[in-house]
């Protein structure tokens, strides 16, 4: 178990130990300093620097709250495990246990996200999935990987909105694109990146045999309008879609797909997005 003895003895101003060990007193300084640079007159001249500044300040304040929690629950328990030990209490000193145990977990979780310093580490993160080889096996292990991550942001803490599946033709999902909002959620996911592999007996072969199938992960950071992105619209193409088949009153006749295609000169392969409204499906009902 970690030591929060040593760990979480007071510096001589007051704060413990991991305050130097991942620098967290140059975060609080740049927190002085930013909040200072919004209560300045002038500070709202430029917008898009303002917007700048504040979103900085908020990742910063996001990044110490977790740190300032932890210290806040440190303190808590010293003053249970002294009222434990006055009282010769077993069921107090039990509780004090766990609740260092939690509080390590914790630390173990910070310490793994203090180590993420690429640019956009402390990002929201954007992630896809899609289907590879392997026709409805593929289809549905895209849901399967799906599922499991909407699990583990739960379970991290983490917000995580569907913003785009779209569906098999007998069973599970295509493709999927979920926005996963937290500190660090992008570090913590891009090492998701890349191909995923699964082997089975497969439920949906007759002869009970095994099946090799594959689906693609793409993690990238939510940076908003952190950057300005140039499109030349000579090289842009947009291609609008309609729902076909039995449905309601704007089946067949309203657009509710559109994908835009672009490739400038120099892209190897074009840059394509799409976008698709459909009606609520069951697995989404499933979440």
């Amino acid at each position: 178990m970690t030591d929060f003895t040593s760990g979480s003895t007071p510096s001589p101003a007051g704060r413990p130990k991991w305050e130097g060990i991942f620098d967290l007193a140059a975060k609080r300084s740049q927190v002085v300093e930013l909040t200072a640079q919004t209560e300045r007159p002038e500070f709202w001249n430029d917008q898009a620097a303002a917007q700048e500044t504040l979103r900085g300040l908020a990742r910063l304040k996001a990044s110490l709250a977790p740190w300032d929690g932890l210290q806040q629950r440190l303190e808590d328990v010293g003053v249970l495990l002294e009222l434990a030990e006055e009282a010769d209490d077993a069921d107090t000193a039990a509780e004090v246990e766990a609740e260092l145990t939690a509080c390590e977990g914790t630390l173990d979780r910070l310490e793994v996200g203090a180590m993420l310093s690429g640019t956009y580490d402390d990002h929201d993160a954007i992630l896809c999935v899609s289907a590879g080889a392997g026709g409805t096996e593929a289809c549905d292990w895209t849901e399967m990987l799906l599922r499991m991550y909407l699990r583990w942001c739960e379970r991290s803490g983490f917000k995580a909105e569907v913003i785009e599946a779209s569906e098999g033709e007998e069973v599970g999902l295509k493709s999927a694109t979920v926005r996963v909002q937290g500190l660090n959620a992008y570090g913590l996911l891009r090492g998701e990146a890349g191909v995923h592999r699964l082997v089975r007996l497969s439920p949906y072969d007759s002869a009970n045999r095994r099946h090799t199938t594959f689906a693609g992960v793409t993690v990238m950071p939510d940076v908003a309008d952190e950057i300005d992105v140039d499109i030349d619209e000579a090289f842009l193409r947009v291609d609008t879609y309609r729902s076909s088949g039995a449905g309601g009153q704007h089946v067949n006749k309203t657009d509710s797909a559109v994908r835009l295609t672009y490739q400038p000169p120099g892209f190897d392969k074009p840059v394509v997005a799409q976008c698709q409204n459909t009606r609520t499906a069951a697995w989404r009902r499933a979440f």
